[in-house]
């Protein structure tokens, strides 16, 4: 008995320790996601206690909106920045972003890990080089909102 015991607790360890995060591509976070904008990250707050859990909420921003291309969102935005795979860790600064967003008991999320939260720098985005690629290239802004935009207008991808 204590041997079948033993090898449960070791198989359920085994498979916890591969498990691994969903990264998805560029068309299903875009169809995926509930709110698609622009925001700028005015305040950026670490959860207490968040430091001491591998699992859970890490951070809380309040975003003022720019510009929204899907869903619904008006200043000021909250937004928590969950963690739940420590391959999936996501820090998020202050600043201009676009942002890929989900609901989660209510509060809105990022919809796709790190991708969910992409920095705005001079006017310049690291984007996906393709549409089912997880490679990232910097390009410019409007760029990226105007195939954004071209997907949300073509609808659904057929997957």
């Amino acid at each position: 008995m204590k041997r079948a015991v033993l090898g449960l607790l070791m198989a359920m360890a085994a498979s916890s320790a591969v498990a691994k995060a969903y990264f998805a591509p560029r068309d299903v976070m875009i169809e995926k996601a509930e709110v698609i904008a622009v925001v700028d990250f005015t305040e950026v707050k670490t959860v207490p206690g968040s430091e001491r859990v591998t699992i859970g909420i890490k951070q809380e921003v309040t975003a003022t909106v720019q510009q929204v291309l899907k869903g619904e969102a008006r200043s000021p935005l909250s937004i928590q920045i969950p963690t739940f795979v420590p391959c999936a860790v996501v820090s998020v600064s202050k600043g201009p972003h676009l942002v890929f967003l989900t609901r989660r008991l209510g509060k809105l999320a990022g919809s796709n890990w790190h991708y969910s939260y992409r920095p705005i720098k001079d006017g310049r985005v690291l984007w996906y080089t393709g549409e089912t690629q997880l490679t990232l290239k910097e390009q410019e802004l409007p760029a990226v909102l105007r195939q954004i935009k071209e997907q949300l207008a073509k609808g659904a991808p057929e997957l």
